[in-house]
Order: C-alpha cells, then sequence, then structure tokens
C-alpha cells in the first residue's frame, strides 16, 4: 500500500513529488476548487478548470471538503479509480500525465483504464 500526506497547508509540489517519488513516469496535477458564487473576479468561474501549478499553492486551494489524513491506495489501482477515490475522501480533482521525455509529460492524461504502478512505455 502507498499513503500520500494529505494537509491543506502543504504545498502541491510537495504531494506531487511524493507521488513522482512512487511512480517516476507519472505526474499528478491537482485542480483549483471552484470559485465561491460570491466571487466576482475576472476570471473566478474558470477556477476549477485550471491546474494548481504555482510553487506557493497549497492544497487548500483545490480541496472541496478540508479533509485532512493520510490518503491510502493500492499501487495497482487504475486511475479512473484512483482520482474517484481522491475526490471522494479529500475532495480534490486530478489527472495524470505520462512521462515522455527526459523532462516533457504528455499534453494528454493518462486512460482511465491504466494501473498506475503498470511499466511506463518505451520510449524510441
Amino acid at each position: 500500500m502507498i499513503h500520500l500526506e494529505i494537509y491543506q497547508h502543504r504545498k502541491v509540489s510537495a504531494l506531487q513529488a511524493d507521488f513522482n517519488a512512487f511512480f517516476p513516469f507519472l505526474l499528478i496535477e491537482l485542480y483549483y476548487k471552484e470559485a465561491p458564487k460570491t466571487d466576482h473576479s475576472k476570471h473566478a468561474h474558470l477556477q476549477k478548470e485550471h491546474f494548481a501549478h504555482k510553487t506557493r499553492d497549497l492544497i487548500e486551494a483545490c480541496s472541496t471538503n478540508k479533509k485532512e489524513g493520510m490518503f491510502v491506495f493500492n499501487p495497482q489501482i487504475k486511475a479512473k479509480d484512483f482520482k474517484v477515490q481522491l475526490f471522494t475522501e479529500f475532495g480534490l480533482q486530478c489527472e495524470i500525465y505520462h512521462r515522455v521525455g527526459k523532462n516533457e509529460w504528455s499534453t494528454f492524461p493518462v486512460d482511465g483504464s491504466y494501473q498506475l504502478d503498470e511499466a511506463p512505455f518505451k520510449l524510441h
């Protein structure tokens, strides 16, 4: 079993680093949570469609339920099930991407049936 620490004042980049330590050929990206209806800033309605990319972004900017603790899962879980479990337990929406080069990631998320611990494909 694998565990990831989910705490509101933890940086998203730290969570990504932990995930990448277990799965070096995968990248997890968290979506910002939806802006409150009272937020009338110019692009607030689009916030839930963007990834938390800033180095100072905290998990609280992404979590809809503020739950904290250890996210424990089997490394053989399918990507679709991982995403559902992460959202159900911690209110975090995410996408998972493959590494396609030394420092490059695919522009398309992995298929929902992809098993997280599956061996990466060979690059030519």
